[in-house]
C-alpha cells in the first residue's frame, strides 16, 4: 500500500435554476449552505482555520501557500476567513471553564508561561482525576 496526498484547487460552478410562476414570480435556486456568501469550500475554509490554529501559521505564510497551489485569495479574504462568522466558536470557549470547573474532581494550573497577542498568560488544565485525558480541557487565560 501506498499513501499520497493530492493538494491543488478544485473549481466548482454552481448553475442556480430559475423559474417564473403562473402568477409573475421569480423563484431562483439556493447555494449549498456550506459555499453561501463564500468563494471557498467548507474543506479549504477548515484547512485554513486548522492551520491557523492549531498549527500556528501566520495569514501570511497561508495566503502565500494557498496562492503557490492555485488559489485565488486576497489578504482581505483570509482575514475575514479566519474572523468573521465564528461566533459560535466564542460561544463554546465561553462555556468551557464553567463547564469544566463544575464536572472535574480537581483544577490544576500549569506555570509554564505563553505570550499571545503580546500579552503574558497561563494555562489552566482541567481534569476529573479519573481517566486522564478523557475529560481534560485546557484553556489559555491571560
Amino acid at each position: 500500500m501506498v499513501q499520497d496526498l493530492v493538494i491543488g484547487t478544485h473549481n466548482t460552478r454552481y448553475r442556480l435554476a430559475r423559474w417564473q410562476t403562473p402568477d409573475g414570480q421569480t423563484l431562483t435556486g439556493q447555494l449549498p449552505k456550506a459555499v453561501a456568501g463564500s468563494h471557498f469550500g467548507a474543506t479549504l475554509v477548515s484547512y485554513v482555520l486548522y492551520q491557523y490554529h492549531h498549527c500556528h501559521v501566520t495569514q501570511p505564510l497561508l495566503c502565500e501557500q494557498l496562492r503557490e497551489w492555485g488559489i485565488e485569495i486576497s489578504s482581505g479574504q483570509m482575514n475575514a476567513l479566519l474572523l468573521e462568522d465564528k461566533q459560535c466558536f466564542h460561544e463554546e470557549k465561553e462555556g468551557l471553564l464553567s463547564t469544566g470547573l463544575e464536572l472535574s474532581a480537581y483544577v490544576t494550573v500549569d506555570d509554564t508561561g505563553t505570550r499571545h497577542q503580546g500579552r503574558n498568560g497561563y494555562v489552566t488544565h482541567i481534569g476529573d482525576g479519573v481517566h486522564p485525558g478523557a475529560g481534560d480541557q485546557r484553556v489559555a487565560r491571560a
